[in-house]
């Protein structure tokens, strides 16, 4: 036989490698959003520590003085090679860190971030494995070990667990503290306990401030007992007050005393310390930076009803099945010790209180609540070991029930296990299925800290030169920094020439819930299909927008995007112009926003040209653009290249187009112009950048104003056409267009010509102005008329003949036509004219 010491050894043991062995698998997996800041803080703590400059041992109000010391630790391991370069403080705002340890090390921030992980994690698991002992003194071993399993195999406080974060250990350090105070409380008053909850608590007060709880909890459950004893004294014995009181005062100090001796800030100036934490707090607590999401809505402050629906979403099956049967068992003291009910009411009453004190605060996240998912998990596992108790007293004379009992408590805290294995190394895309899981979620509640982004980086690793990519995404610094190859680049940098210069942008799912950074930003690539999607555990995480060969943002503040490649070695990404129109004697400034693709290993000069529809040049420059050689250029760099137009005043009115081309000076011979990721130069070797309206254009006489609107981005405003032609004449046709918006697609105008039967008799296919103004150069409000000759055949019959007009591609066939919000098919009919016999 075993002895108990041995059994007891055994358990412990088994305990603390069930809790343990979880965590510690694929930690490299993800990092989440606030976790930068925290190695930041940690790379602070140790550089104050080993300055002596011990008053930057205080980097933020939470404390988080324990996480800062995993992160200690985890830079001490690396000392060697942190040693040759003086280390200075880091602002978490940046990526200092970052930065910093790649110029001067070959340690990367996620090696330093597992690393602190890994310290983190043993002391959450021995800290759970410790509950053991004041759990098993209120309600026996075998409680004890279905709670403690059902704590350690929680989803959600298994995912906190693994992050270099105090919402991992904070919820842990409560527990053990209040299970320590309450084994002293109701075990009979045994000392160990109270002075090693006291240490516990002193521990989880430097982790995170809303741990005070636990001392104005410990002086409820005290006066309670006390309370009872003076009016029930033969049912409940407990000390004199002065005694009890004695002990809370002990209990406080040697908790205050631990957090003095293990925070080095406190050495220097305590009182300071605590009233910055306090001013800090009313700030933190005041509300979200950036604005909350739950039950669909955008809000400040979710409200009273916001954590009840996260612990709903956040409890497993196992848990409610449990807090099911504790309710009437606990209500009824049924099957549960003497004492036992007194103690589920201590881990009642701090979930009570903790909820209520978290609920007031306008900032609200679901990680908040931790400490009170771990108290229900608790007293599940009451409701599950009574309840296999009173089934098994019930089913007493039936054969085998001792093996019974066993196999259900088994089933129950395997279930626990499978439900955190099913979202394995993704625990936080865990939602309660009795609910409707991360389906229903997500409707509710705010998605996502940073898992998902990772993925999103590996496939973007994948893409031809990797090394080379700039992509902007939301939580840039370790959610997706530390797993991408590229450069990352944040929402928050919203200049024109960084956005030129991104070639993907990486949505994530708050980003979404929220509208942030605005919804003009998310607005600008939501409609549109991503490149890849990231979904995890039933949740959609992370979507890709590829940027290259694509028009700018709205959001920008540059004009217009005309993407061409010039030999394969200078890009045109952008350019800007003024507004339209302009009239004759006038100056208009152009940029030309031009990068470098390749080596450049020869001199080109840039010609820019402003042409009439006839081919007359009105204005030229001619050089080297950006005024240098264009030998050296370095690749990807965007140079912004000036030029003033000059109008003439002798100009005469009318539209005019903007054209561009490279070339060898010695030889004159032009560089191919082709479209991104085309081989098939464009004619002339140039590039028809925009057109240009010179004054205001003069409405043709008899023209009929209509809109008809085809597609989304034009709109013809105008008609001029004959009333009568004779047999065999051409039809002079004059339609008056205007952009709406910018295309990328350059259209085919049909004109058809319909007789009285419905047949068609004569059409002219041709682009606008017979190709001089194509569509993807139409500005939104640039108006362009458009003339056309229709010759009608030589054997017309006399009659009405009705005009039909439309837009096409051969690839995408004809754009839709609307008039007056109503659909008109594709084409449109613009009017009638007469056919008199000669």
């Amino acid at each position: 036989m075993m002895s108990g010491s041995l059994r007891t050894l055994v358990i412990v043991m088994a305990l603390f490698l069930a809790i343990w062995l979880p965590r510690t698998l694929a930690l490299d997996a993800f990092a989440t959003a606030d976790e930068h800041d925290w190695l930041t803080f940690s790379a602070n703590f140790y550089h104050a520590l080993a300055t002596g400059e011990l008053d930057q041992s205080f980097q933020i109000e939470h404390p988080g003085v324990p996480v800062m010391w995993a992160g200690a630790l985890a830079l001490w391991t690396e000392r060697a090679a942190l040693a040759p370069t003086p280390q200075p403080y880091f602002s978490r705002l940046t990526d200092e860190l970052e930065q910093w340890l790649a110029a001067n090390t070959t340690i990367t921030p996620l090696d330093l971030l597992v690393e602190g992980r890994w310290w983190l994690i043993l002391w959450g698991a021995l800290v759970l494995t410790c509950g053991f002992f004041p759990l098993r003194r209120l309600w026996g071993s075998s409680t004890a070990v279905v709670a403690v399993l059902l704590v350690g195999w929680d989803p959600f406080l298994l995912a906190l667990a693994r992050q270099l974060h105090p919402d991992g250990l904070a919820p842990a350090l409560v527990f053990l503290a209040l299970a320590l105070f309450a084994a002293w409380l109701y075990g009979g008053y045994p000392w160990r306990y109270l002075l090693l909850s006291a240490f516990v608590t002193g521990l989880a007060w430097i982790t995170k401030v809303p741990t005070g709880v636990l001392a104005p909890v410990a002086l409820l459950l005290v006066g309670i007992v006390w309370l009872r004893s003076r009016r029930q004294p033969e049912r409940a014995s407990a000390p004199p007050w002065s005694t009890l009181a004695g002990a809370l005062l002990l209990w406080g100090g040697v908790a205050g005393i631990t957090a003095f001796v293990l925070w080095p800030a406190l050495w220097l100036d305590a009182i300071g310390v605590a009233q910055r934490i306090v001013a800090e707090m009313r700030t933190y607590a005041g509300g979200h930076v950036n604005p909350n999401f739950f039950h669909g809505q955008i809000v400040a402050d979710p409200g009273p009803f916001f954590y009840p629906t996260v612990l709903l979403f956040r409890l497993t099956p196992v848990a409610c099945m449990g807090l099911v049967a504790w309710l009437p068992l606990w209500w009824q003291r049924q099957q549960i010790q003497p004492g036992q009910w007194v103690g589920c009411g201590a881990f009642l009453l701090f979930a009570l209180i903790f909820l209520g004190v978290m609920t007031t605060g306008a900032k609200k996240f679901d990680r908040y609540v931790a400490p009170v998912l771990l108290m229900l998990d608790l007293l599940a596992a009451v409701g599950w070991v009574s309840l296999v108790r009173l089934l098994a007293a019930r089913w007493a004379k039936v054969a085998g029930v001792k093996w019974i009992a066993p196999a259900l408590l088994a089933g129950g805290v395997c279930g626990q296990g499978a439900l955190s294995a099913m979202t394995y190394p993704y625990y936080f895309t865990y939602y309660n299925p009795l609910v409707g899981g991360a389906r229903v979620a997500q409707q509710w509640l705010l998605i996502g800290w940073g898992e998902g982004l990772d993925e999103a980086a590996r496939w973007l690793n994948q893409q031809p030169d990797a090394e080379q990519l700039r992509v902007v995404s939301w939580y840039p610094y370790s959610p997706f920094s530390y797993f991408f190859k590229g450069e990352t680049g944040d929402w928050s940098y919203l200049a024109p020439l960084a956005w030129l210069d991104t070639d993907y942008v990486v949505i994530y799912a708050n980003q979404w819930q929220r509208n942030l950074p605005d919804a003009a930003a998310l607005q600008h690539f939501l409609p549109h299909e991503p490149v890849h999607v990231v979904r995890l555990g039933g949740l959609e995480l992370a979507r890709i927008y590829d940027m290259r060969d694509t028009l700018l943002p709205d959001f920008v503040a540059i004009d217009h995007a005309r993407a061409a490649d010039f030999g394969g070695q200078i890009r045109l990404v952008a350019y800007r112009i003024a507004a339209q129109p302009v009239e004759p004697g006038s100056e208009i400034p152009l940029t030309l926003y031009l990068q470098g693709l390749a080596p450049v290993t020869q001199n080109y000069n840039l010609l820019v040209r402003l042409v009439g529809a006839d081919g007359t040049e009105i204005w030229r420059d001619d050089g080297w653009p950006w005024g240098a050689p264009t030998t050296g250029w370095p690749v990807r760099t965007i140079r912004p290249d000036t030029h003033t137009l000059t109008i003439g005043s002798e100009v005469r009115l009318g539209l005019y187009k903007l054209t561009l081309a490279l070339y060898d000076p010695a030889t004159l011979a032009p560089l191919p112009v082709t479209w991104p990721n085309q081989t098939q130069p464009l004619p002339g070797n140039e590039l028809g950048l925009s057109l240009l309206q010179v004054g205001k254009p003069v409405t043709p006489a008899g023209l009929v104003a209509q809109e008809w609107r085809f597609g989304d981005a034009l709109v013809l405003t105008g008609v001029a056409l004959p009333a009568t032609v004779p047999t065999g004449a051409t039809v002079p046709l004059t339609l008056r267009w205007q952009g709406l918006a910018p295309v990328q697609t350059n259209y085919t105008v049909f004109v058809h010509i319909v007789g009285p039967d419905g047949a068609l008799v004569a059409q002219q296919d041709q682009p606008p102005l017979g190709g001089f103004a194509p569509t993807s150069l139409w500005d939104p409000g640039l108006t362009v008329l458009d003339h056309y000759q229709v010759t009608l055949p030589a054997d017309a019959l006399a009659g009405s003949y009705t005009v039909r007009i439309g837009l096409y591609t051969v690839e995408q066939g004809r754009l839709p036509v609307q008039r007056d919000g109503a659909a008109q098919g594709d084409f449109a009919a613009i009017g009638a004219f007469q056919v008199a016999s000669q």
